[in-house]
């Protein structure tokens, strides 16, 4: 599979026992890590859960099928990562936001703890003959946050 530049950054958030692991679908890791990345925000410290409809997702993650994301979400929740009250429809309306709520040890990988997470798996994967002054994914990916 290929990735875009997005999902690369995505996974980056991922700690590596979650983005090596069999166990869980591609899709279903780079939903797992958006969810990380927006507990990261204001909204999410202070209600404990992000609320994003399907459609904000798909642009978000650059995940392709929606059919793809359903079964993402699904797996997440099978698996115990997640919980997920799903955006009430009414008749007429679409795109109603789903609350998405991280369980248990992935609690933890929630920022701002996630920017310590990719600096210790930035620094295992960066060369040794990388120039100090060069730009990293780190820096990267902390412009994005900020």
């Amino acid at each position: 599979m290929k990735f875009t530049e997005r999902q690369k950054d995505l996974l980056a958030l991922l700690p590596n026992n979650l983005k090596n692991t069999k166990d869980l679908k591609t899709s279903s890791k780079i939903l797992l890590s958006y969810i990380i990345e927006l507990y990261g925000m204001d909204f999410a410290k202070v209600n404990g859960y992000v609320y994003r409809t399907n459609t904000e997702i798909l642009k978000d993650t650059e995940i392709r099928q929606k059919r793809t994301l359903i079964d993402a979400a699904r797996e997440l929740e099978l698996k115990g990562y997640i919980t997920r009250i799903a955006g009430q429809r009414v008749k007429g309306e679409k795109n109603k936001a789903s609350e998405y709520h991280l369980k248990g040890e992935m609690l933890q990988y929630a920022l701002p703890n996630t920017v310590s997470n990719t600096v210790s798996n930035t620094v295992s994967n960066t060369p040794s003959n990388t120039p100090s002054n060069t730009p990293s994914r780190y820096d990267a990916l902390l412009l994005k946050i900020n």
